[in-house]
């Protein structure tokens, strides 16, 4: 019988960037988490060459091969057939370009025995270079921090995670279990990005970079209130950092230029109390809540978006299986 490999990943959400402001030693940095919405899966057999069958969006595609052969030139056999079946769809605030190309990456080394560990696969796969967030809550779940690069761009251009130029993997902070009480509700208005992918580069350079103070008011409410409020199983102190950390810097230009429905609920939700905001870029918004009752006073009278939920979070890493098929 042949050897195989399947992988189940898991999305994120996103709060928001930090540092793109020159305010302290390190640029980019910020926090997400992980949670149990429907995995897409990675199955991998052995091939006499790399072989990719998904329906994942072309950009995607072209970052995994990047990825592989990148592998390749190190050296590392990449002999293998992938099928990804219910592949995240991209940029909607999901991080699905980060989950597959480290999904690939990870079911090939299950399966081939590469010796490789998850910080060499971040580096072969050319992700996590504007925020490691992506990457921590694929190995660890739970609540992560990162803390971005040293320095500042030399140019002083900040740039989203397809144009990275030549900065190293963001440093990742830590990871904490979030509360088995908490539940996470997605608010959706469509599919289809807000800022479409090729334009990132251009939104970025319009709005950064942003003010020193609301990078140093994100640090205080991310290392001084939504990070103890998991620790302590405290919702409402998490929803009050959270409402005010992504009223500031890039995060406030991100919420800005999301669809009508998107801002109504966000707005809504905070003036209800409710730990709310925009994943990523969007135009994913979501709730976390310990009370279905809350989403529903929410969504009352609120028209053009679809209600995803809730979701458990996830406290620990993706799962891979290697067995004979």
């Amino acid at each position: 019988m042949a050897r195989e490999a399947t992988l189940l990943a898991y999305p994120r959400i996103h709060f928001g960037l930090i540092d793109l402001g020159c305010a302290t030693p390190r640029s980019y940095g910020g926090a997400g988490a992980a949670f149990c919405a429907r995995p897409s899966s990675t199955h991998a057999t052995h091939a006499r060459r790399f072989d990719l069958a998904t329906d994942t969006d072309p950009v995607v595609r072209r970052k995994i091969t990047a990825a592989v052969t990148r592998a390749a030139e190190a050296g590392l056999d990449t002999g293998a057939a992938v099928t990804i079946t219910d592949a995240l769809p991209s940029h909607v605030g999901f991080g699905a370009g980060t989950g597959t190309v480290l999904s690939v990456l990870t079911v090939i080394a299950r399966l081939l025995d590469w010796p490789t560990s998850a910080v060499d696969l971040v580096r072969l796969s050319g992700r996590g270079r504007t925020s490691g967030v992506g990457y921590a809550a694929f190995y660890s779940g739970g609540f992560v921090v990162d803390a971005g690069q040293r320095d500042h761009p030399v140019d002083g251009r900040y740039r989203p995670s397809h144009d990275p130029q030549s900065r190293p993997p963001s440093t990742t902070t830590g990871s904490w279990p979030i509360p088995n009480a908490w539940r996470i509700t997605l608010l959706l208005p469509t599919l289809t990005p807000t800022v479409a992918p090729e334009h990132e580069s251009e939104f970025f350079l319009a709005h950064t970079p942003v003010a020193s103070d609301d990078v140093l008011w994100q640090l205080a409410h991310l290392y001084h209130g939504m990070l103890p409020a998991v620790i302590e199983a405290d919702l409402p102190a998490f929803a009050r950092s959270l409402r005010d950390y992504q009223r500031r810097g890039f995060k406030r230009a991100e919420i800005a230029v999301q669809p009508e429905p998107v801002r109504n609920v966000i707005t809504s939700a905070w003036e209800l109390g409710l730990a709310a905001g925009l994943s990523s870029l969007g135009p994913t918004a979501f709730v976390i809540h310990n009370d279905t009752t809350v989403v529903e006073r929410l969504t009352l009278g609120l028209n053009g978006l679809t209600t995803n939920g809730p979701f458990e979070f996830r406290n620990h890493g993706t799962s891979c299986e290697v067995g004979e098929g």
